[in-house]
């Protein structure tokens, strides 16, 4: 039987339900922020917002997480997995960081939020190196497993960020040594 809070946390961590999907949710998560992030930087949200919406979704999905751990909804199988793919906040909060990263350094458009859309989800599916260590060690501990599930998902986010900075830092540089102008055209 579902408690009201198993239930309300599990639709904060679907994010309504949308983790329920059955093909790729954590895409579908990712994407949901790319396009809140996108309507809003159009919309005049300042950047400085990024940072605080990352702020407190990192400070309250751990918890949320550990409750639908705890009392799982109705409709999930119920074979453990270390990262159940219903869970799509995670997704969020990494996706979200590296936008945070990235605006610290550059000015947000369309093509630089899907850059660090398509390299977050990259990292996040692949889990190379160290993402994957923390996803698979924290797993093995179920009092470790929320936070293991929220962790290699703000690590992949980092590493994004920080990937499309350096991408972007040497995009000019790139384009000067080719001398294509359309290349130019692309990094903008």
């Amino acid at each position: 039987m579902e408690t009201w809070l198993g239930r309300f946390a599990g639709v904060m961590t679907t994010l309504g339900g949308l983790g329920r999907l059955p093909f790729a949710p954590g895409t579908v998560g990712s994407f949901v922020c790319f396009l809140g992030v996108a309507l809003s930087l159009h919309y005049g949200v300042t950047p400085a917002s990024l940072l605080y919406a990352f702020l407190i979704l990192g400070c309250v999905s751990a918890p949320l997480v550990e409750v639908v751990l705890a009392h799982p909804p109705a409709y999930t199988f119920r074979g453990r997995s270390s990262d159940p793919s219903y869970i799509i906040l995670d997704e969020v909060v990494g996706q979200l960081l590296a936008y945070v990263i990235m605006v610290r350094f550059y000015p947000l458009t369309i093509g630089k939020l899907l850059m660090g859309f398509l390299l977050f989800r990259f990292l996040d599916i692949t889990k190379p190196s160290l993402i994957g260590r923390v996803d698979r060690s924290m797993a093995k501990e179920p009092k470790w497993q929320a936070i293991g599930i929220v962790l290699d998902d703000i690590l992949a986010g980092a590493v994004a960020g920080f990937l499309a900075v350096g991408g972007l830092s040497i995009w000019p540089f790139l384009c000067r040594m080719v001398k294509v102008s359309w290349l130019s055209a692309v990094g903008s």
